[in-house]
C-alpha cells in the first residue's frame, strides 16, 4: 500500500503570546494560513514479521530516525490504533525551509497521520487524528486540518476563520535557523517571563474584520508578529528581508511564527514576479505561493 500527500507550509498572519503556563508552555492566540509551498510525503505501508518505521528525507538537515516528528506520527498512530506486524516506510521530499517558522516539521507528520489513515481505511476520525496531533506539537493539530483558522492556548484549539482574498505571497529565507524553544526564552526575558497576563494585540479584530470583508488591505494593516522583537535583533537578515519585500511592492510584510523566514503579501502578481527576480541569490531563497 502506497501513498503520496503535499504537506503545505502555514504562515502566521498574526501570532501574540499572552501568558507563561504552568508546565512551561505558552498561551498564544494567532492567525494561521496554509499556502501553495509544500513538502511532497509519500508512506508505503507492507506487511512484515517485525513492527517497525522508516523514515528517508531529500534534505540533509533533517534527521532521518526516531527523532523526525514524521517518525514519530507514523509510531504514534500505528500503537495507538494497535495495528501491529507492519513495517512503514517515509520519504519526504523537502522544499520547506527548515526552523524557519513555516511548520516544515509539523505538517510531514499531519500528512503521515492522513497518509497512515487512508491507507487504514479511516480508521480513525478527525477527531481522533487531531488527538494524536495534539501529543506530537503544537502545529500539527492545524497542518491536519490547513486553510485559516483562528488558533488558542498552546495551538490546539481552532476556530474557523475567514479565507484570506487570493493574492501572491513570497517568503523569503536566508537560512538563519530559530529554535521555537529559544524565541520563547528571548520573550520570557522581555516580558517578565509573562507574570501579567497580556491582551491580545488589538491588530486581531482588525485582521478578522478585514478577513470578512475580503479586505486584503485591512489584513495586512494588520499583520502582527510579537516574535519579531526577540529574533530580529539576532537575525539581521530577517529584518532586512521584511524591508526589502515591502521596498519592492508588499502590501504588507512579516516574520512567520518564531522565524526567521518573512513573507510579503502582494495585491499585484507582476510585482510579486519582479520582486522574486529582484531578491532572489544563492543564499536568499524565495518562494511564490498562493493561500490554500
Amino acid at each position: 500500500m502506497k501513498i503520496k500527500i503535499e504537506a503545505p507550509a502555514k504562515i502566521n498572519l498574526y501570532l501574540d503570546v499572552l501568558r507563561r503556563l504552568e508546565n512551561g508552555f505558552h498561551s498564544i492566540k494567532s492567525i494561521m494560513q496554509t499556502v501553495t509551498l509544500s513538502d511532497l510525503v509519500t508512506v508505503t505501508v507492507e506487511r512484515s514479521e517485525k513492527s517497525t518505521v522508516k523514515i528517508a528525507c531529500s534534505s540533509t538537515e533533517i534527521p532521518q530516525d526516531e527523532r523526525n516528528i514524521a517518525w514519530k506520527a507514523a509510531d504514534l498512530y500505528m500503537r495507538t490504533f494497535g495495528l501491529d506486524g507492519y513495517s512503514v516506510d517515509i520519504n519526504i521530499e523537502k522544499n520547506i525551509p527548515v526552523c524557519a517558522g513555516l511548520a516544515g516539521g509539523s505538517t510531514d507528520a499531519a500528512a503521515v497521520l492522513l497518509a497512515l489513515d487512508s491507507l487504514f481505511e479511516g480508521k480513525a476520525g478527525m477527531s481522533e487524528l487531531i488527538e494524536c496531533a495534539k501529543k506530537l506539537g503544537s502545529d500539527v493539530p492545524f497542518c491536519l486540518v490547513k486553510g485559516t483558522k483562528i488558533t488558542e492556548n498552546r495551538g490546539e484549539q481552532m476556530h474557523s476563520a475567514p479565507s484570506l482574498p487570493d493574492c501572491t505571497i513570497l517568503i523569503c529565507s536566508s537560512g538563519e535557523s530559530v529554535s521555537t524553544a529559544w524565541a520563547y526564552g528571548e520573550l520570557d526575558k522581555l516580558h517578565g517571563d509573562f507574570a501579567d497576563r497580556r491582551k491580545a494585540n488589538n491588530n486581531i479584530q482588525a485582521m478578522v474584520k478585514g478577513l470578512e470583508q475580503a479586505d486584503i488591505k485591512s489584513v495586512t494593516d494588520s499583520m502582527y508578529n510579537i516574535f519579531e522583537e526577540a529574533v530580529f535583533p539576532v537575525c539581521p537578515k530577517a529584518a532586512d528581508n521584511k524591508e526589502l519585500l515591502l521596498k519592492h511592492g508588499a502590501a504588507g510584510a512579516m516574520m512567520s511564527g518564531s522565524g526567521s523566514s518573512v513573507f510579503g503579501i502582494f495585491t499585484d502578481t507582476t510585482k510579486a514576479e519582479n520582486a522574486k527576480k529582484a531578491l532572489e541569490t544563492e543564499e536568499r531563497r524565495i518562494f511564490l505561493c498562493r493561500p490554500q
